[in-house]
């Protein structure tokens, strides 16, 4: 248990737990409240439980290509730190035979859905998308996004948890519970890492100035629940 009351957990761990939930013939792997650390592995296999993941830090890149989830795929109220990589210019085709749920979630980095298939619905209600530095196609020479210009330098970790949480504290409508969650989990990343990890560039007045980025084309009205 971490000092922020969090439990930790090596990426190596989870890809374990997952395999014993799949042999005891679990319907579903549930995960809540963990700072995963390492690098999260999944890319080319075939999940035959639902996965249910909810208030977690993922502090690497999570690596889903070529994954095939056979049942609900469930990240909500999550903040990745690192890439969230569902497919890119190189290798793509992850299937969701389910939903794809990551409502609420925070993805500090590119979040990459190149090539993917949802036989199911893919929610993002109300997560933010982070990254401000245009995401490069270094296989066919272009650009795949370009970001909202934001013009704040990005501050320290230090330095903006008092501000991030005063402005959200002060806003005269409620803040978006992605607002919410990115606010707790800077506090938490602090008190319980001792590497320095910055705030993403332009967080605060993008928040308070525009609508949370969002796959537009993509339905967001189902609410995150645990499948069983």
């Amino acid at each position: 248990m971490g000092r922020s009351g969090r439990s930790w957990m090596s990426a190596n761990a989870l890809v374990r737990r997952l395999e014993e939930a799949e042999r005891l013939g679990k319907p579903a792997y549930v995960l809540h409240d963990t700072v995963v650390t390492g690098r999260l592995i999944l890319s080319n296999r075939a999940i035959d439980v639902a996965v249910v993941v909810t208030d977690c830090i993922f502090e690497e890149e999570v690596d889903l290509r070529y994954c095939e989830f056979k049942r609900a795929a469930k990240f909500c109220d999550c903040t990745f730190v690192g890439d969230f990589n569902s497919g890119d210019d190189t290798d793509s085709r992850t299937v969701y035979r389910k939903n794809l749920v990551c409502n609420d979630s925070v993805f500090w980095e590119a979040a990459k859905f190149i090539g993917l298939m949802c036989e199911g619905r893919a929610l993002f209600r109300d997560a933010a998308f982070l990254r401000t530095e245009p995401l490069e196609d270094p296989g066919h020479a272009k650009t795949l996004e370009v970001p909202q210009p934001i013009s704040q330098a990005r501050p320290s970790m230090g330095d903006s948890i008092a501000r991030t949480r005063t402005s959200t504290e002060a806003r005269a409508s409620a803040p978006s519970k992605a607002v919410r969650q990115l606010s707790k989990t800077l506090v938490s990343y602090e008190r319980s890492h001792t590497k320095t990890v910055d705030t993403p560039e332009g967080f605060r007045s993008h928040r308070s100035t525009s609508r949370t980025p969002r796959l537009k084309r993509w339905s967001a009205t189902v609410p995150c629940s645990q499948e069983r």
